[in-house]
């Protein structure tokens, strides 16, 4: 290069020198503008979303317990307001995809199962993949196709936009050079420092100063207009990041009050359990000794209405213990560790059937049980929900002249997973269904048929800690059925 401007005039080489300088800093500027503008802006995206996406997440997962599709499908529908997502998929614990949602016209297909967490950004689009946690474990994950054609748009448009300033000043300096070398030419040379200050130092406070109206004084204000959406942009990161940490510390002191709640629940549960299965007993005990020395050693004494009294409090007594032991066994079952595994609960109810017709072998109940259902879970917590359940159907079939018990399935495939306990006994009147699975409420009176009203109440705890629902449906003197699902996990 140095050759080819030996022998030419110093007029040429200023035109040459500012030119190349005035072009050289206003591509380095335009490639700095560029390169930030698009790397904040993918940044901005992401934050956005991903706050955006955790947010469906946490409300995918009532979507995931619940099982329920049509509740997953309008939660992912938040994000119709984001026009770059090209669509939504919410996978199950399993990694099968339980409910997607597309913009319109748009055909954004969901991946087999997402193999990562986090981001992932590719030429043309973002991937994002959030896990979807209830109660600290991971139930679910949604998984977010965003289409960058904005992005890429906006790049090709600054690229022209920097080539359109870079090749129209070039032309105008190359023109206005030549009568104006020293007017044109130190104004340049200060831009180029200025672009040179910033893409050094990174400090785009820094203004070039416009010294006229002129294409110069353009290409100055079109500068420092960059410069200007540049700051702009930094500001709004800037609000962007505090407005994240202030709803992050948020969201951690809402989990530190909601966990402090909780071990405060857990231990009262605790100390209650303690207090039912010591303090209360106690003088149980005393009560039901006493009642019986009192009937057998002056039993003599006491004539027909004193013997009655005694035996309602020895009676009593024995109920009363009863309800201790319901609840002892309802805290026994909130509190216990769940221990997964997979479970024959075709097995479990022949296990049942066996226990139940041994309490009264001269009943003749009808079972029918289907083959090899199996599950995962807690085998001692199911077989307790299927010792309850079934238990149930044999106290209310008891006046009944052929009674008939059954335990299936429903559903499948692609559908949920429902189990069924079956009678033809009394039934019940679903206006007060709302009682069935509360602690000590009873549908007929104590008369008719023994029980605590905790056994419902028990049974439908374990479900619950299961992920799983449990409901019923009967009519009065034409039997009950019970339906109950559990979480995959």
């Amino acid at each position: 290069m140095p050759h080819l401007l030996k022998n030419r005039s110093m007029r040429s080489k200023v035109v040459l020198a500012v030119m190349s300088a005035t072009v050289m800093g206003l591509f380095l500027a335009g490639s700095v503008f560029i390169v930030y503008d698009r790397s904040s802006t993918k940044q901005y995206m992401l934050q956005e979303l991903n706050v955006l996406t955790r947010v469906i997440a946490d409300r995918s997962a009532v979507a995931l317990f619940l099982e329920d599709k049509s509740l997953a499908v309008k939660d992912l529908r938040a994000f119709s307001a984001q026009p770059a997502v090209l669509g939504v998929c919410l996978y199950a614990a399993d990694k099968a995809i339980f409910a997607n949602y597309t913009q319109a016209n748009l055909s954004a297909t969901c991946p087999e199962r997402p193999v990562y967490t986090g981001h992932q950004f590719t030429k043309n689009e973002l991937h994002l993949v959030v896990p979807v946690s209830l109660e600290e474990r991971q139930i679910g994950t949604v998984f977010v196709r965003v289409g960058l054609d904005e992005l890429n748009s906006r790049f090709i448009q600054h690229i022209k936009i920097i080539s359109i300033i870079i090749i129209f000043i070039s032309i105008l300096v190359y023109f206005l050079l030549k009568p104006l070398q020293r007017l044109i030419a130190l104004p340049i040379v200060h831009l180029a420092a200025k672009a040179r200050v910033i893409a050094d130092n990174k400090d785009y406070s820094v203004r070039a100063e416009k010294e006229s109206e002129d294409e110069f004084g353009m290409m100055v204000d079109a500068f420092n207009d960059i410069l200007d959406d540049i700051t702009l942009r930094e500001e709004q990161r800037d609000r962007t990041e505090q407005e994240l940490r202030a709803h992050q510390e948020r969201l951690e002191r809402l989990v530190r009050n909601y966990t402090e709640n909780l071990e405060t629940v857990n231990k009262e549960l605790k100390d209650f359990s303690y207090s039912v299965s010591h303090d209360l007993r106690a003088p149980l005990r005393s009560i039901k000794g006493f009642s019986q020395a009192l009937f057998d050693e002056y039993a003599s004494q006491l004539d027909e209405g004193g013997q009655d009294y005694l035996n309602r409090v020895r009676k009593n007594t024995l109920r009363m213990g009863e309800l201790i032991d319901g609840l002892l066994l309802l805290s026994k079952v909130t509190r216990s560790e769940l221990n997964v595994m997979d479970v024959n609960l075709s097995k479990l109810v022949q296990d049942v059937v066996v226990q139940v017709q041994q309490s009264d072998p001269e009943r003749k109940v009808e079972f029918l049980v289907a083959p090899d259902i199996r599950t995962q879970g807690d085998y001692k917590l199911l077989h307790i929900v299927l010792e309850n359940l079934v238990d149930n159907a044999w106290k209310f079939t008891a006046k009944v002249g052929l009674p008939t018990i059954e335990f299936g399935v429903l559903g499948g495939d692609s559908g949920p997973v429902v189990y069924f306990i079956k009678d033809n006994g009394v039934g019940f009147d679903m206006d007060y269904s709302n009682k069935l699975f509360s602690v000590f409420q009873r549908l007929h009176r104590r008369d008719e048929f023994e029980g605590t009203g905790v056994g419902l109440a028990v049974a439908a705890r374990i479900i619950r800690r299961h992920g799983g629902r449990v409901w019923a449906k009967a009519e009065v003197d034409q039997g009950a059925m019970f339906f109950f699902t559990l979480s995959d996990a």
